[in-house]
């Protein structure tokens, strides 16, 4: 009976041990919990749940990254956007064109066939003039060889 005893002594000590062990635990736990965002809802999250959310934290990591990227590509984007519209306007009103109501891509679209016609006229032109040049070395040309004969 005394070993009886004396086992039960010893299960409770050790109870006593493992029941100090887990409040200090539970107290170390709360501290740790209260001291960060877990704390913030005025419940104490279990340890599967700080686990999970850890976990998810983990997977969050790369998809924020993700999105700071997107983010600063985009103001990059808008940034662009609105220098070519300035210089779309700027370019059409060194023009002395009435832009009205007309967006940076319908003006820059009007500045590409301006630019595009005022090439072909240039083209048209040169041709002329080559042409013309051309008539009159070979008429020139003529008369020098009707000169010598």
């Amino acid at each position: 009976m005394q070993d009886r005893r004396r086992d039960v002594q010893s299960r409770e000590r050790r109870l006593k041990v493992a029941m100090d062990r887990d409040a200090s635990w539970q107290a170390d736990w709360s501290a740790a919990c209260a001291g960060c965002w877990f704390g913030q809802s005025g419940t104490l999250p279990s340890v599967g749940t700080v686990r999970e959310i850890l976990s998810a934290l983990v997977d969050l990591s790369p998809v924020l990254e993700r999105r700071a990227s997107l983010t600063d590509r985009i103001q990059k984007m808008q940034a662009d956007q609105q220098a070519f519209a300035a210089e779309a306007l700027a370019l059409a009103r060194s023009l002395n064109w009435d832009t009205g109501d007309m967006t940076p891509l319908e003006l820059a679209q009007r500045i590409a066939r301006a630019i595009n016609d005022a090439s072909t006229a240039l083209t048209l032109r040169r041709n002329k003039t080559s042409e013309g040049n051309g008539r009159s070395s070979w008429k020139s040309g003529r008369r020098q060889v009707a000169r010598k004969q």
